[in-house]
């Protein structure tokens, strides 16, 4: 991995955004996420999502996460960085960012979906995207088995993932039993519930294993 370049960060809503930072988010994240995982673009316009960009030194934007908030934790629904710009340290950088902001306003942690390298086509890039989660200080939650999402082209299939979570300290307890069954009506309902098929949350809170 090269030193990451000079980096600045922006905090805004969408409708903050300039076209020019709009065009570079939108095709970033087309870039880097596959259908069955990318929410229309119309849903980054809602007021519930906020976003940090990563500018570089001629003030572009090479990289972001969305973000929503739930009520006891953060939803880290989408990072990316440009291809040109990745192993930079950048995507490492905004992490450290988001998660120092997270911390001034009380959340408790940040929730976050990933690939189940065990379902995934690509198991090398899933173990890669999970490593470096890990660095961050994430790990998957154990007491949650056969978590997946809808396939935002085909609702009714199922894309298996893991769900992981980055607590606020690190000595935090992950959250299990009916603190992770509310953690999960809170995502679903924040991200899930305009689309998912009948049914899907109690197979979801099914797989609570404590």
């Amino acid at each position: 991995m090269t030193n990451a370049p000079e980096l600045r960060t922006r905090r805004s809503r969408w409708p903050d955004l300039s076209p020019p930072d709009s065009e570079s988010l939108i095709r970033i994240y087309e870039e880097s996420f596959p259908p069955a995982e990318r929410n229309p673009v119309s849903r980054f316009q809602s007021a519930d999502l906020e976003f940090w960009l990563a500018r570089d030194e001629s003030d572009e934007t090479t990289g972001f996460c969305a973000v929503g908030h739930l009520p006891k934790c953060a939803y880290l629904q989408y990072l990316a960085v440009s291809r040109p710009m990745r192993d930079r340290g950048i995507g490492a950088a905004l992490l450290g960012r988001l998660a120092a902001d997270l911390s001034r306003d009380g959340c408790r942690g940040i929730v976050l979906e990933i690939e189940d390298a065990a379902s995934t086509d690509d198991p090398h890039t899933a173990g890669r995207r999970l490593r470096f989660y890990e660095r961050w200080g994430a790990t998957p939650l154990t007491d949650l088995s056969g978590y997946y999402i809808p396939d935002r082209v085909d609702p009714e299939a199922a894309v298996p993932m893991m769900l992981l979570w980055r607590p606020r300290t690190v000595d935090a307890t992950p959250p299990s039993g009916d603190t992770l069954r509310r953690m999960l009506r809170d995502l679903y309902m924040f991200e899930y519930a305009e689309f998912a098929p009948a049914g899907y949350l109690p197979r979801i809170l099914a797989g609570v294993t404590s």
